[in-house]
């Protein structure tokens, strides 16, 4: 069945991924509110730390593999599942001995986290050990379109993985193990979960078994190597600004990305999942770029106004639950909305070079978009300070968005025009920034004091959303659907 001529196939799935994900956002967001009162920023920053270890582990391990997988016409045999899933086991115990072998350069660079070694291994090696019995099942779900099965399972894991962490610092004793603690519990049911869904099993590899897979490990290991240098790009906080600056600025950093990717992700996660299969689908570049392009200008639409107004209350947020110990962040998150308003743009674009391209292409892009991020924040971080990350991620990133037409081989700039029509002509965003840039022009006039509140503030950012979305005429022309369809009903 080729799924891509099943739309409504393709519609329930959407919309289980994101009312699954919205759940599953909003436990975090509270958890991070929580994680914001209950650590300092040197805590925040250690779990950074330790979430990217076991990211960058997980992407030695997996190799491409889930993504090739679904990319792949035909399903995998049980044999050639089972080959795959083995191999990755027996990886994953030789990255786990690598780490722990890694004590001394870690501490190298990162002498203050030399103590929390064992915290940081502990952490990836539960990380590392389930990975292997996740990639199969999820992939077979995706290739299929099971998107429903696939949410819950993944909502109720990041609440037991980010939610649960919280009971363990409040009522426990454990500290940072908080963190393991709730890991194990998100990672034990989410392998148990996926595995009652999509069942493999561990085949012992031969050299004709292997040789069966080997071109999806060819293939698997170039979009490997654009993830590994897109993890590099989210993570510079970690490997520039920690040696350079200290752990207190890394939580800085990964608590101001991690509001703003809480206020943007729930949309753009639902996008890269179901792009994938539906690009590759696709008959032609002109479909992939219609669906894509209709893809940027729907993300934006939803995310742009909840970045606008997130510095609305922020202060208030920061004062009124954390006792200002965020206010440096906080300085510098109008910034980092530049970044994420590009990486709306960035997240379909990769995957619509991925697809028309290749994965060897898509690494080509992402070392050469990371090679000009590193030199970026390099430069910004030696002229300004510690701030000048955030500077570089703002500029650096819409090189990035005209890369990927570079790449694409299509006409540059006339698509990367295109591109930026779609995020900056947009209604809502226009709608969002003139009540906010007015709102702040009248606190700097008048003293409205009342409306320091955070509560009243909260309540004037979601009407502020809430108008920049009905000026939008594809959500005006959805409601007309929808009422027209009510009416219509007897």
């Amino acid at each position: 069945m080729h799924l891509y001529k099943h739309p409504n196939m393709v519609k329930k799935g959407v919309i289980s991924l994101f009312v699954s994900y919205t759940i599953s956002f909003i436990a975090i967001g509270f958890s991070y509110i929580a994680y914001s009162k209950l650590l300092s920023p040197q805590d925040f920053g250690l779990y950074s730390i330790a979430i990217a270890l076991g990211m960058f582990g997980t992407l030695v391990l997996d190799g491409g593999l889930k993504t090739t997988i679904i990319k792949e016409a035909d399903d995998l045999t049980r044999e050639e599942q089972g080959t795959l899933s083995f191999l990755m086991v027996g990886f994953s115990f030789l990255l786990l001995v690598i780490i722990i072998f890694l004590k001394h350069p870690l501490g190298y660079f990162f002498p203050s986290a030399q103590k929390d070694f064992q915290f940081l291994t502990v952490f990836a090696a539960v990380i590392l050990l389930s990975y292997p019995f996740m990639v199969i099942p999820t992939a077979a779900l995706e290739r299929r379109f099971l998107y429903s099965k696939i949410g819950w399972i993944e909502s109720i894991y990041f609440v037991l993985e980010r939610g649960s962490p919280v009971f363990f610092l409040w009522w426990t004793q454990q500290g940072i193990y908080s963190f393991v603690w709730g890991l194990l519990l998100g990672r034990v049911f989410r392998v148990l979960a996926l595995n009652l869904t999509y069942r493999t099993h561990l085949q012992i590899p031969t050299w004709g078994r292997v040789k069966r897979v080997l071109h999806l490990l060819r293939e698997g290991s170039w979009f490997q190597l654009g993830v590994g240098f897109s993890q590099i790009r989210d993570n510079l906080h970690i490997l520039l600004v920690g040696p350079l600056f200290g752990k207190e600025w890394v939580g800085y950093y990964a608590w101001g990305f991690q509001l703003c990717l809480m206020a943007s992700q729930v949309f753009v996660q639902i996008s890269s999942r179901v792009s994938l299969p539906m690009f590759a689908q696709a008959e032609n570049f002109e479909k992939r770029w219609q669906a894509c392009l209709y893809q940027i200008k729907l993300l934006t639409i939803l995310t742009a106004p909840v970045l606008v107004t997130l510095p609305m209350v922020l202060p208030s947020l920061d004062q009124h639950f954390f006792q200002g110990k965020w206010q440096i962040a906080i300085s510098f998150i109008p910034l980092l909305f530049f970044r994420m308003l590009a990486g709306v743009a960035l997240t379909p674009l990769a995957i619509l070079l991925l697809v028309e391209r290749g994965a060897r292409s898509l690494a080509l892009f992402s070392i050469l978009f990371t090679a000009i991020e590193v030199a970026g924040a390099i430069v910004l971080l030696m002229l300004i300070g510690p701030k000048g990350l955030a500077w570089s991620c703002a500029i650096t990133v819409w090189i990035g968005v005209y890369l990927t037409f570079y790449m694409l081989r299509t006409e540059s700039g006339k698509f990367a025009l295109i591109t930026l029509r779609s995020l900056f002509q947009r209604p809502s965003l226009g709608i969002s920034m003139g009540l906010v840039s007015i709102w702040l022009i009248s606190f700097a006039i008048w003293d409205l004091t009342y409306f320091k509140d955070f509560k009243s503030l909260l309540v004037m950012m979601f009407l502020i959303i809430i108008l920049s979305y009905s000026m939008e005429p594809q959500i005006q022309n959805f409601i007309k659907k929808k009422r027209n369809r009510l009416e219509s009903v007897p």
